[in-house]
Formats: structure tokens, C-alpha cells, sequence
């Protein structure tokens, strides 16, 4: 699948809470995630129970891809190392005091996927 324009991505506002386009909201293959990049910015889409979560795509771990790992009851899994993310906080679930991956907010509108970068 082609990845989004930055050039034809509208954004609403200034730097703080402005919405970029992240292209057609077609969820990628049960559990998996897809990668999309805007304005030279990687980020990994998954298609969740309860809607749509949207990571940086890069664990904290050790920088992997999350958009190569899978989504499983409730969770980012990264596919190198297992580490897990919750998708509504981005907190690590597998020990106390580890890093947490980057969640950003996500609507879909007029088929599109829009991400909140404030």
C-alpha cells in the first residue's frame, strides 16, 4: 500500500495539536500493524478492538519497528525482543519501570486516518 504525500498531508493549527494525514483508513491484516509515514515521521497503525491505535513506530527498547510486531488483547507485541505496550498508554507490561512506546491520538474521518501530534 502506498504510503500517504507528506506534501498533500492537510494539518489543522499550528505546531502544538495539529492533525496530520495519515492516509486511508484500511486496517492492515488482523493483528498486525501497518507502517505509515508523514512529514519524515514513521508511525505504526494498528486496527484494535476498540478502534484504531497509532504508536512512533520505534519500541523503546532497542528502536525496532513496532509497525512489524502484532496486536494482541489489548497490547503492541514488538516483534524482535516481545516487549508489550499497552495501546491506550504506550506503558511497557511485561516489568516495572521499563520505558513506554509513544501513543499518539487517532480519529478517522471521511475514510482517512488523522493523527494528533500535540
Amino acid at each position: 500500500m502506498p504510503e500517504p504525500d507528506p506534501a498533500g498531508s492537510p494539518a489543522a493549527g499550528g505546531d502544538s495539536g495539529r492533525e496530520l494525514d495519515a492516509g486511508p483508513a484500511v486496517p492492515p491484516e488482523p493483528g498486525r500493524g501497518r507502517r505509515v509515514v508523514v512529514e519524515g515521521t514513521a508511525y505504526a497503525v494498528f486496527r484494535t478492538e476498540s478502534g484504531w491505535a497509532v504508536f512512533e513506530d520505534n519500541c523503546p527498547h532497542a528502536g525496532a519497528p513496532l509497525s512489524e510486531g502484532m496486536w494482541k488483547d489489548g497490547h503492541v507485541i514488538c516483534a524482535w525482543h516481545g516487549w508489550k505496550f499497552d495501546c491506550r498508554t504506550g506503558a511497557c507490561s511485561i516489568g516495572r519501570g521499563l520505558p513506554s512506546a509513544k501513543v499518539l491520538a487517532v480519529r478517522e474521518d471521511g475514510g482517512r486516518l488523522w493523527i494528533s501530534r500535540g
